[in-house]
């Protein structure tokens, strides 16, 4: 994982607190400081989750504290592993479109095509549909929205 950095308007003590009430929302564990803290962060990436650790840094952009800060994430140790139950909906909407793939070869397979789009079809409601990313990228721009800022 990279260094990822944003610049947002305000003190470094508005985006400390900024800081908390995010990872409060998001059910990160967060261990604030004066210059930043450390981050506990659950993510998701499509079929994959887990939790990032990492170091918030937080630096004034100029002499002026009203000037903004910038907040810099130092990414750390992850554990991620694979949503089990969402593949094993995959794999078996897989094996349903096999079926579907073959019946010109087995004819006798053409009854078990209703049973297959509809497997197919719930896989994608259930799996696909709702697959979201949600890490330190998002927290941070979750930051930026509270406070306001711009690109870093």
């Amino acid at each position: 994982m990279e260094t990822l950095r944003i610049e947002v308007e305000g003190a470094p003590e508005a985006a400390l607190a900024a800081l908390a009430a995010e990872a409060e929302l998001w059910g990160a564990g967060w261990e604030g400081h004066a210059r930043g803290g450390r981050l506990d962060l659950p993510v998701l990436y499509g079929l994959r989750r887990g939790r990032v650790r990492g170091e918030i840094a937080l630096a004034p952009r100029s002499e002026d504290p009203e000037a903004g800060t910038e907040i810099g994430w130092h990414p750390g140790e992850a554990e991620i592993h694979v949503h089990r139950p969402a593949v094993a909906i995959l794999l078996l909407a897989a094996a349903a479109g096999l079926g579907t793939l073959l019946w010109p070869f087995f004819p006798r397979l053409i009854r078990l095509l209703p049973a297959a789009l509809l497997l197919s079809l719930t896989a994608w409601w259930l799996v696909v549909a709702r697959l979201r990313n949600a890490g330190p990228r998002e927290f941070l721009d979750a930051v930026r929205a509270r406070l306001g800022g711009e690109a870093g």
